[in-house]
């Protein structure tokens, strides 16, 4: 057997041990170390996700919008992934502009609809009356899970 074999074979086999010791690291010492960290498999897929219906705000007069329609999509399966799967505030912010530069500047657009975090859902733009509008500093509303 020839050094590079050897040499092959003890990589794997060390890389082999860390993939199982790590996990069972946490499970009997309860700790996180830089080497042995935790690893969950699908945490964080639906973080971020944004659910809920865009209106417009004409006067006293609510109605609600469809975005696809709107922005020239008959299907939703036919529609870009940023207008089907709405991602974060910045994602939320981007449909509501596209629909603001479509509806022209005398509606105000609103937002009616929450975010999933590691607490469960949270209101989003609860406190914005136009999304038109540029929007001043606001508190970040991804919050990390409490170990």
């Amino acid at each position: 057997m020839g050094v590079r074999r050897i040499l092959r074979i003890a990589t794997m086999a060390l890389i082999a041990a860390w993939i199982v010791a790590a996990p069972a690291w946490r499970q009997l010492h309860g700790a996180r170390t830089r080497w042995m960290p935790t690893w969950d498999m699908y945490a964080e897929p639906g973080l971020e996700i944004v659910r809920g219906r865009f209106l417009a705000v004409r006067g006293d007069h609510l109605e609600e919008l469809d975005r696809y329609a709107l922005l020239g999509h008959r299907e939703p399966r036919a529609a870009p992934r940023w207008l089907r799967t709405i991602r974060g505030e910045a994602g939320a912010l981007r449909v509501a502009r596209a629909l603001c530069e479509r509806l022209g500047g005398d509606v105000a657009i609103r937002l009616d609809g929450q975010i999933a975090t590691w607490d469960g859902w949270q209101p989003l733009f609860a406190d914005v009356d136009d999304l038109c509008r540029p929007l001043g500093p606001r508190p970040i509303t991804r919050r990390r899970r409490h170990e």
